[in-house]
């Protein structure tokens, strides 16, 4: 707008003139700051930049482009007499014209001169006439996002030349206005991410800042440390601590705790600490630094619970051991006698009854493989299931009829009512889940006794239900909780000399929930135990009546 002098006169009457403008374009600016506000929708702010820079000139016009990242417009409006109320021009052409160097270039354009043309220059249809105009490029999100024009009406005097500097400072403004609302909305895209980040995260998230008090913690913490809420924030974390310490397993884990806090010098810290109450549960917390400016250090506590893992890991130490016992016994066995064999006469008798230990250890050791390759093949998502109406009654006989040889104590009976029908399952898994729970009863009947395998028909839900029961040990309540989980035995005086990996029921289960079906037990010690599990029926049957 040039340095001008700040003295009117007859002789200096355009220096008067341009100090009028400077001092009409600071007022403008200045109200132009005060009322702008950010808005996710910039249109309505650039509209309102638009009008402040328009009225300063009068009665021109002032116009409004924006374009999408392929450089198609998207809005097209136009403000100036006779109100001030924009006119949107749809559908807003794609062919701009002159007004593609603005896009293209992202420099300024002036037009002189125009002789009411201006569909000529690319102006769509409907646009109204002028005979001057200069534009200027508005950048956002680091592209030219769209352009500002201000345009004089027919008839009318050219734009003076203050139009082009009055819609360059403007423009800035407008600049200004859209940095903030991209930034507006990467701060709140950034924070609906770290939001959806912390609030999906499984793991317990406590961030503490460089005076050690307590500044934020995810809702995953909260439910591992129900002791944690939102009193909590502020609160020095030695002290929260100490103060909640009997919730944890032994203060020795909360002292190795704050210790490893106070130490967060870049090396991630891990501890492990049991809480007590009100659930038992194992934790594993990393403590490591959060980088910050120099001088503001602040510590995250990241927290996991590995109870399920810890006792996973105990089980499967133990199933370790007890498959190496279980293997070891029958390979002996195997050795031995086949050794007696080799190296000994013996009558035929003798040598039959040796054979025949071999041939059921060995029916002992190819048990124990098949099952620890099941839990492999369930563990890794291999195992499915063929889906085949089959005759229960026809499959119940034939297992029944296998496990007979196998013991001289027990008596199986068989109750399948002749109108059950036909299942929908994989023949082969049905037997294998019969011959688990068959092969427990006679294993935990060891007195003998009645083994009965029985079925019922329920209408209602569309499943027949199998039933196994003995009169056997029986199972305590405390047993039942964890019975189908993996490497579960029962611990009593009376199953210690019961051979078993603890696998068996966790095939059963799995086998049954894969064909569509549910199993549960009841018992009672010393009385016996009766296992259930459903399957679905093939067809519904009319005479059935539910069990």
């Amino acid at each position: 707008m040039g340095n001008h002098s700040a003295i009117c006169s007859r002789e200096n009457g355009s220096a008067c003139l341009a100090t009028g403008w400077e001092r009409r374009a600071i007022r403008a600016l200045k109200e132009t700051l005060s009322g702008l506000t950010i808005k996710d929708d910039h249109t309505e702010s650039l509209l309102y930049v638009l009008d402040r820079a328009r009225s300063l000139l009068g009665e021109c016009y002032g116009g409004l482009l924006t374009w999408d990242l392929r450089g198609r417009v998207t809005v097209w409006r136009i403000l100036g007499p006779p109100n001030s109320q924009s006119i949107c021009i749809e559908p807003p052409p794609q062919d701009i014209g002159v007004l593609t160097a603005v896009r293209d270039e992202g420099r300024a354009l002036r037009l002189s001169n125009t002789h009411n043309v201006a569909v000529a220059w690319g102006f769509p249809p409907g646009h109204p006439p002028f005979e001057s105009l200069v534009a200027t490029p508005l950048r956002g999100g680091g592209r030219t996002i769209g352009a500002l024009y201000l345009a004089q009406g027919e008839e009318q005097a050219e734009l003076p030349e203050e139009a082009e500097e009055i819609l360059e400072l403007f423009a800035a403004v407008a600049k200004a206005n859209l940095e903030g609302v991209y930034f507006s909305r990467e701060l709140a895209q950034e924070h609906r991410v770290l939001k959806a980040v912390q609030t999906s995260m499984t793991e317990g998230l406590v961030v503490l800042d460089s005076a050690g008090r307590i500044v934020y913690f995810n809702e995953a913490a909260e439910n591992l440390l129900k002791f944690l809420g939102a009193e909590s924030v502020g609160k020095p974390v030695e002290d929260f601590l100490q103060h909640n310490g009997d919730a944890f397993d032994n203060r020795e884990s909360v002292a190795l705790l704050l210790d490893a806090i106070g130490r967060a010098d870049g090396i991630d810290n891990t501890v492990d600490m049991t809480l007590s109450k009100p659930e038992r549960k194992d934790l594993e917390i990393v403590v490591f630094p959060i980088n910050m400016e120099p001088g503001n250090r602040m510590t995250a506590l990241l927290m996991r619970d590995v109870t399920n893992e810890r006792e996973a890991g105990v089980r499967r130490d133990a199933f370790v051991s007890l498959a190496s016992h279980e293997l070891r016994t029958p390979m002996t066995s195997v050795v031995g006698f086949s050794e007696l064999l080799l190296t000994r006469s013996a009558p035929r008798a003798v040598r039959r009854r040796w054979l025949e230990y071999i041939w059921g250890e060995s029916k002992r050791l190819t048990g124990i493989l098949d099952d620890l390759l099941n839990v492999s093949r369930i563990q890794s998502g291999k195992l499915a299931a063929r889906e085949e109406v089959i005759r229960l009654q026809e499959v119940v006989e034939e297992v029944v009829a296998g496990i007979t040889p196998m013991t001289e104590k027990h008596h199986f009976v068989i109750t399948v009512p002749p109108d059950t029908p036909h299942v929908l399952a994989d023949r082969d898994k049905v037997a294998q889940v019969l011959v688990n729970l068959l092969s427990n009863a006679v294993k935990y009947s060891p007195s003998g006794g009645e083994v009965s395998v029985s079925a019922r028909f329920h209408t209602t839900e569309r499943k027949v239900v199998v039933i196994v029961a003995d009169q056997g040990i029986g199972i305590a309540p405390d047993d039942i909780k964890g019975l189908f989980s993996v490497f579960h035995r029962i611990r009593r005086p009376e199953t210690e000399g019961i051979r078993g990996t603890g696998l068996g029921l966790y095939i059963v289960k799995t086998l049954v929930e894969l064909m569509g079906g549910e199993v549960w037990v009841t018992s009672e010690l010393n009385k016996g135990s009766s296992f259930f599990f459903s399957i679905p029926a093939a067809v519904s049957s009319t005479q059935s009546k539910e069990g």
